[in-house]
C-alpha cells in the first residue's frame, strides 16, 4: 500500500494552502476568530469565507463528479481538510457541516431537492449544518409525525455549527407513518420553514463556528423528506465514517500547525545565549509532537485507504484513527503550551490552537464513545 500523493495531488493541496495563507483571507480568518467579534461580523466574514472555498471546490471534495462535486476518495480529500484546519480551525468546522449536507444530498435526495440546493452548497452560497443522530448512528435527533400538511418534527439537537446563521439543516428524526411503527429518516429543513429555536453557546475555542443547542419545532412539507428508498442507518453510519476521517485530519492540521510554531519559537527564543531547542527538555516535547503527528497521519490515511476500498475492518480503523488522532492534538497543544512558558497562556494564535483542539476529542463521535465502539469489534467472537 502506497500512501503518497501524486506530484499533481500535492500540488493542488499546496496550491490551495497558499490561497488560505493570503493576506485577505488570513486577515479574514482572523477576524472570524477574534475574541470580541459582534455574531453580525462573524456571519458576513463566515459567508465571505465559505464563497472563497466554494470558488476553490472544497465544498465538492467528496460529492460525485457528477453531480458537480470533484470526486475525491478520501484518502485524496485528507490533505485538503489538514491545510483547512491548520489555517482556520473555525473554518473548517463551517466548511465539515455544510459538505456533509452536500454529501448527504448528493446520495439521497431527490432531482428536485438537488436542483434546488446542491449548487449553492457547493458554490458557498448556502449555509447548512447537519443535524444528525447521537454517536453511530443509534438515536436520531428528532421525531417527525406525520400531520395533514406533510410532517411535524420535534426534538433537541446539540452541539450545531453556525446554530445562527444557517439557510438549511439534514435532520435525522424517527419518522412514524399510519401505524406505530417508526423508521430512521432523513429530512431537509430550510430557513424558511423556521426549524426551532436556536441558542448560541459561549464556547472557549473554535470562535467563529457559530457552535450551539437548536430546538426543533417546525412544520414541513411533504417533500421535506431526504432519505427516499435509501438506507438511512447504512447511510448515517457512512456518514460518521467520512465525518471521523475529517475530524481527525482537523486534528492532524492543529497539531501539525502546533508543531511548526514551537519549532519556531524554540528557534528564536535564546536562552544563556543559545536556542531553546538546544535543551533537551524542549526538543523532546518537540519530538513528541512530530512523533504522534506523523504516527496519527499514516493511521488516518490506512483507515481513509479501508474506507474508500471497502474493507471490512475500515469502521474500526476508522474509529481508531479519530481516537489517536484527536488525543494526539491535545497533547500537542498541550506540550505547545509549555514550550513557551508563561506565554503559553496568553491569548495568541497559539494559545487559540490549544482551545480549538480540544474539540477533535468531542466531535461527531466523542473519545470516550469510540473507546468503547473499538473494544466491542475487538472483543467480538471473544
Amino acid at each position: 500500500m502506497n500512501f503518497e500523493y501524486s506530484s499533481e495531488e500535492s500540488a493542488r493541496v499546496e496550491a490551495f494552502r497558499s490561497a488560505l495563507a493570503g493576506d485577505e483571507i488570513a486577515s479574514k480568518g482572523e477576524a472570524l476568530q477574534g475574541e470580541d467579534a459582534a455574531p453580525e461580523v462573524r456571519n458576513r466574514l463566515r459567508r465571505e469565507l465559505m464563497a472563497f472555498l466554494g470558488e476553490r471546490g472544497y465544498l465538492g471534495l467528496e460529492v460525485p463528479k457528477a453531480e458537480g462535486g470533484q470526486g475525491l476518495p478520501a484518502l485524496a480529500a485528507l490533505p485538503w481538510h489538514e491545510a483547512l484546519a491548520g489555517a482556520d480551525p473555525s473554518l473548517f468546522a463551517v466548511a465539515e457541516a455544510s459538505s456533509t449536507v452536500a454529501w448527504l444530498l448528493a446520495r439521497a435526495g431527490s432531482p428536485e431537492q438537488k436542483a434546488r440546493f446542491l449548487q449553492g452548497l457547493l458554490a458557498g452560497t448556502t449555509l447548512a449544518s447537519p443535524v444528525l443522530s447521537s454517536p453511530l448512528a443509534r438515536d436520531p435527533a428528532g421525531v417527525a409525525l406525520p400531520a395533514p400538511s406533510g410532517w411535524t418534527l420535534s426534538g433537541v439537537a446539540a452541539p450545531v455549527v453556525n446554530v445562527a446563521d444557517v439557510d438549511l439543516y439534514v435532520v435525522s428524526a424517527l419518522a412514524r407513518g399510519d401505524g406505530d411503527e417508526r423508521v430512521p429518516a432523513l429530512f431537509l429543513v430550510s430557513r424558511d420553514t423556521q426549524p426551532g429555536e436556536a441558542e448560541a453557546w459561549q464556547t472557549p475555542g473554535l470562535k467563529g463556528a457559530g457552535l450551539g443547542r437548536l430546538g426543533l419545532g417546525a412544520a414541513l412539507p411533504p417533500d421535506a423528506r431526504l432519505d427516499g428508498s435509501a438506507d438511512v442507518p447504512a447511510l448515517l453510519r457512512r456518514t460518521t465514517e467520512v465525518r471521523c476521517l475529517r475530524w481527525a485530519a482537523f486534528a492532524l492540521g492543529v497539531s501539525r500547525e502546533l508543531v511548526e510554531r514551537s519549532l519556531t519559537y524554540a528557534n528564536e527564543v535564546q536562552v544563556d545565549g543559545r536556542a531553546l531547542f538546544k535543551n533537551q527538555e524542549y526538543s523532546f516535547k518537540i519530538a513528541e509532537m512530530y512523533a504522534l503527528t506523523d504516527t496519527g497521519e499514516q493511521l488516518c490515511r490506512h483507515a481513509a485507504w479501508q474506507h474508500d476500498t471497502g474493507d471490512a475492518r475500515a469502521a474500526t480503523t476508522v474509529r481508531a484513527a479519530k481516537l489517536f488522532c484527536g488525543e494526539t492534538a491535545s497533547r500537542s497543544a498541550h506540550l505547545a503550551a509549555q514550550i513557551r512558558g508563561a506565554h503559553g497562556y496568553r491569548i495568541d494564535p497559539v494559545q487559540r490552537l490549544c482551545r480549538d483542539a480540544r474539540f477533535a476529542e468531542l466531535a461527531v463521535v466523542s473519545s470516550e464513545v469510540l473507546r468503547g465502539e473499538i473494544a466491542a469489534d475487538v472483543l467480538k467472537g471473544v
